[in-house]
């Protein structure tokens, strides 16, 4: 019998969400499952070394200057205050014995989670492998992330998102998330949202 799978794409390069990414992974990680974390856009800044950046170009090089890539960059969703947040809620983590961001890393690896990039982002950030952290098992795009995810039980989006920074996504049986699958709208019938249907004008 094959272990349930889980995935997660990280796509937030905030603190405070990389901690509950890879708390949910070690923990699923614990459990026997396969997991697999698929880190894109901001989320690179997690895997990424904490060195200077060399982009070619002006651009990418702005670009890599505004989005500082290493774990002791990463800002807190709220309360970040220029840096201030962010080392007090450090500080609150060591004091509460909580791994960071670096120890996690160390221990999903142990527990045999996969980090995998995503290369289109890193070619649009000029992002390249040797910028990567070793710990990185493939390199890839959309499609393994889809071929991951279509055996999934679990697949989860960490996004920037702050009213949702958490998505579930259950790819086969429930095409929408348990909370959406009753907002559905069949545009035949009810072209309009409840609250605008009594407004419409004949214009005959």
């Amino acid at each position: 019998m094959e272990n349930k799978k889980v995935t997660i794409i990280i796509f937030s390069g905030e603190l405070d969400k990389a901690l509950a990414a890879f708390n949910i992974a070690i923990g699923a990680a614990t459990m026997g499952m396969d997991v697999t974390m698929f880190f894109t856009f901001w989320g690179l800044n997690v895997i990424r070394k904490d060195q200077k950046p060399k982009s070619k170009g002006v651009l990418k090089k702005l670009l890599s200057i505004m989005n500082k890539g290493g774990t002791k960059h990463l800002p807190l969703s709220r309360f970040h205050m220029l840096g201030v947040g962010q080392k007090m809620m450090k500080k609150l983590m060591k004091d509460s014995k909580i791994p960071s961001v670096d120890e996690m890393i160390v221990i999903a690896k142990e527990l045999n989670v996969k980090f995998v990039a995503c290369t289109t982002t890193m070619g649009l950030m000029d992002i390249t492998k040797e910028t990567l952290i070793k710990e990185v098992d493939a390199f890839a795009g959309v499609a393994t992330y889809i071929d991951e995810a279509k055996d999934g039980q679990i697949n989860l989006f960490i996004s920037n998102y702050q009213k949702s920074s958490c998505t579930f996504l259950a790819l086969l049986n429930n095409p929408l998330p348990p909370l959406l699958r009753g907002t559905q709208r069949t545009r035949r019938n009810n072209p309009l949202p409840p609250l605008l249907r009594g407004t419409q004008r004949t214009q005959r």
